[in-house]
């Protein structure tokens, strides 16, 4: 028979169990934790508003440490994930916008910043994977997670909030993008529609945890739709170009074009049938 001190452990583990699956199932305060992280981030962006920083950062500040309190941890534990938390957020906000301006530049048919911040999926899914990784890397359990699935089921994009991803990152177009924990991205990378940064095999299990399994992307790379790259020891050195629908699993140099050439594209033209020869005669 389990002790007083077992029951009340259980009985406290049972709590916090219910407040995440609530927080995970309630889309208000998801959908709420998001709207003020773009008001801060675009903050200078926001046309006809006021513009009022300190307020949005403590309306993220209310939304975190309502979650964080429904963990336990102890008023210290939150105080500290809210204080480093916060001082993160000016550094966020120069990668967040560094992608927007990415966006808008990789993109011609981007009529403006507005725009990208309104209506584009990438730079929405970086962001919040970017809020996510600081989250991850403060040890918070579960909602970094959250904050992840949210942005894959609103965008198509599924980052997890592990990967490491340099300034003026932009994925264009964007659905059925995956990147794995253990990705490293460098600057100025672009990615289209359907890539894959993945692990060569999950075999092992959490044997694996503490290995990096996925890619490493360096500098100025340019991925196009439907290419798949896997490995934790593959890395795609700088200025490189891999094609569309390529499969990679080893490393490329440094300003490299790749290209797979299994498939070939077979035009075959209708025949004129004597009517209509007759009728362009």
């Amino acid at each position: 028979m389990r002790n007083r001190n077992e029951l009340k452990k259980s009985d406290n583990d049972i709590f916090q169990i219910k407040g995440i699956l609530e927080k995970s199932s309630d889309n208000k305060w998801i959908q709420d934790f998001v709207y003020w992280l773009r008001k801060f981030f675009y903050m200078e962006y926001w046309q006809g508003e006021k513009k009022d920083e300190r307020y949005a950062v403590q309306m993220i500040q209310l939304l975190l440490k309502e979650y964080l309190d429904f963990l336990g941890k102890g008023d210290t534990a939150v105080e500290e994930v809210l204080r480093k938390f916060e001082m993160t957020l000016p550094f966020l906000q120069r990668l967040v916008i560094s992608d927007m301006k990415a966006a808008y530049e990789g993109d011609p048919a981007a009529e403006s910043y507005m725009e990208i911040i309104a209506a584009y999926p990438g730079p929405l899914a970086v962001l919040i994977q970017r809020t996510a990784n600081c989250l991850y890397k403060l040890k918070v359990p579960i909602l970094p997670r959250i904050m992840t699935e949210y942005a894959h089921s609103m965008t198509g994009i599924d980052i997890h909030p592990g990967a490491k991803i340099g300034e003026s990152f932009f994925i264009d177009h964007g659905t059925g993008v995956v990147i794995g924990e253990t990705t490293v991205i460098g600057d100025y990378v672009k990615i289209y529609q359907g890539v894959t940064l993945g692990a060569l095999s999950t075999r092992g299990g959490h044997k694996q945890k503490s290995m990096k399994r996925h890619p490493t992307v360096e500098d100025n790379v340019t991925i196009y739709a439907g290419a798949t790259i896997l490995g934790g020891s593959t890395v795609i050195g700088q200025g490189t170009v891999i094609g569309g629908n390529a499969w990679v699993t080893r490393s490329v140099s440094p300003f490299t074009k790749v290209f797979s050439e299994r498939y070939k594209l077979k035009v075959q033209e209708k025949e004129s049938s004597e009517s209509e020869i007759t009728e362009k005669q």
